[in-house]
């Protein structure tokens, strides 16, 4: 630390003597001490690749290297994992190696308080995953006062640096779903229930065509026409001087909802009027505490003639991208990365490397066949 303080270069001779620190510490402590092929994806992640290993290859152990390292500069490593159960065994396992080196080790888990996190954020070393991060990251930037963040700096960004495991799944797979933070608002109940008899009165082929593969509806100009008449407004686009807001997305949400969704079939009423369920179209169950977005889910009530429930309103919104884009070294651990190489380099401009095996690989793969009947394929199986 000291060192580093001083100005040395992380890169020069020092980066080799910590990593042999580690290597040691490891062996000492756990009884794993890291091969040849372990460092070497040690010096991947350090320099802010992506290190592609096979599985089994010991990525865990790996993730020590470059975070003992880095967190030696003052600023906090973060690994981030897919699931609460990983963190938790991760710094359990891993933990030890930088604690007897001297740095902190903090483990943030689903069910913990404000005051759990802001400590454990403020360690040298922060085991945490992908959903726990973003949640806190948007509530930081909810808080009210500096005293109410968790994350270290309380300026909700992130300084320091990060290794992400399963890093194709997190950043690939799940990027495509924002983290959203939402609110109940009151809905304007009598909007919903005149578009939903606005649109009883409309129909198909004459005042909307629908498109039953991408589950769409959209009104023809004399549909716009006849419900500009009927609701005596010159634009269903026009705001009204209420704020509830125009009439298009509610009477287009009312057609939806008339012939794009079934009682019983994509939702069903919950017993004593309590409310829309949705049903799930692979299992068959309601999934329970699920809504429809956009006014939708309204739309279905006041079609199904019960009381029209609050809308939710998004008041804070995060994608993986920007969130992991923020950090000031970015890299991350995977058994699978090329295929997805072009796509991680473009977004998050990580170059994936690939990690050869500590010993070759005893497994043979041979390529697929097909047959033609069950029969044949028993016989070559046999054989």
């Amino acid at each position: 630390r000291d060192r580093l303080a001083k100005g040395e270069d992380i890169n020069g001779p020092i980066l080799e003597e910590a990593f042999a620190v580690v290597r040691e510490a490891a062996w000492r402590v756990i009884e794993q001490r890291h091969y040849d092929v372990q460092l070497m994806g040690g010096l991947i992640l350090h320099d802010g690749r992506l290190a592609e290993m096979a599985t089994g290859e010991g990525k865990t152990l790996v993730s020590t290297l470059p975070c003992y390292l880095n967190s030696l500069t003052g600023q906090p490593s973060f690994v981030i994992t897919v699931n609460d159960y990983l963190a938790r065994r991760d710094m359990e396992k891993m933990g030890q190696v930088h604690r007897y080196l001297g740095l902190s080790v903090g483990l943030i888990q689903s069910g913990m308080t404000e005051e759990e996190r802001k400590k454990a954020y403020a360690c040298d070393v922060v085991y945490v995953t992908n959903s726990e991060l973003g949640f806190d990251y948007l509530r930081d930037h909810l808080a009210l006062s500096p005293a109410q963040t968790v994350l270290p700096g309380n300026t909700g960004e992130f300084k320091g640096f990060c290794v992400v495991d399963e890093a194709d799944s997190v950043l690939i797979d799940e990027a495509r779903t924002p983290l959203i933070i939402s609110k109940q608002v009151p809905a304007p109940a009598n909007k919903y229930r005149a578009a939903n008899t606005l649109a009883e009165n409309l129909k198909e082929g004459v005042h909307y065509t629908v498109d039953q593969k991408n589950k769409n509806c959209v009104l023809n100009e004399r549909g716009y026409k006849d419900c500009e008449k009927a609701l005596g407004v010159t634009s269903l686009f026009e705001e009204p001087s209420d704020a509830s807001g125009a009439w298009a997305p509610f009477i287009l949400n009312a057609v939806k909802a008339k012939e794009l969704f079934n009682k019983d079939i994509e939702y069903t009423v919950l017993p004593g009027n309590a409310g829309v369920g949705i049903i799930d179209s692979f299992t068959g169950r309601v999934l329970d505490g699920r809504r429809w977005s956009d006014g939708l889910h309204q739309s279905i009530e006041a079609k199904e003639g019960i009381e029209v429930s609050e809308q939710s309103k998004v008041i804070a919104k995060v994608t993986y991208q920007s969130l992991f884009r923020q950090f000031t070294r970015l890299s991350g651990m995977t058994g699978t990365a090329m295929s997805d190489a072009a796509e991680l380099e473009f977004t998050y401009g990580l170059k994936v490397t690939p990690v050869p095996t500590a010993l070759p690989i005893a497994r043979r793969d041979y390529p697929d066949v097909a047959f033609k009947t069950r029969d044949a394929a028993n016989r070559a199986l046999v054989k």
